[in-house]
């Protein structure tokens, strides 16, 4: 609820909301919700690693920065500001396709620190493969495909409100920076 009193109604409605009646977000929730960190009592915590192994790259934790379009709703450094964190703390960012800076621009604040690029599918193959070329030379090790946003879902939040944050140009910097 705190982050409702600093943001727009109009992005409150876009970062917080899902398709239809919002079922599959309070189901995702829910199956999170089963997941405990279960103690373990009188073991040596002298050396501990919570590290992982994921798709061959030793990564400090088990954590990965996800995803999250039009961050310029929310900050005025948007992307930059997360990248920035997440090269701070070693967590790998996965740079968004509905981004606000390009993934070049969000690169060059992570450095070496891990990072992954979300690809939405698109109609166009020529546009696929440059996302793909351009995340490959900024240093993502990794894509992560999204294939269900080709059309864009029907959002009560944001119909009732009649914004869509595309529309005033917001979220759209890996389209904008793009040759194709």
């Amino acid at each position: 609820e705190s982050a409702r009193k600093h943001m727009s109604q109009a992005a409150y409605a876009y970062i917080a909301g899902g398709a239809g009646n919002e079922k599959t977000m309070y189901s995702n929730r829910e199956a999170f919700d089963k997941f405990r960190i279960i103690p373990r009592m009188l073991c040596d915590v002298g050396e501990r690693n919570i590290g992982i192994k994921l798709f061959g790259q030793q990564l400090p934790s088990p954590f990965l920065l996800s995803p999250v379009g039009v961050l310029e709703m929310v900050h005025k450094d948007a992307d930059l500001a997360v990248a920035r964190a997440a090269a701070e703390l070693s967590v790998p960012y996965i740079f968004s396709n509905q981004a606000s800076y390009s993934m070049e621009s969000c690169a060059a604040e992570m450095h070496n620190s891990p990072r992954w690029f979300q690809l939405s599918w698109s109609k166009s193959s020529d546009l696929v493969a440059s996302f793909v070329s351009r995340a490959e030379k900024c240093g993502c090790s990794a894509i992560a495909v999204t294939l269900d946003t080709t059309m864009l879902a029907w959002r009560p939040r944001d119909l009732n409100l009649g914004y869509l944050p595309f529309m005033e140009g917001k979220g759209i910097a890996q389209y904008t920076s793009d040759p194709v």
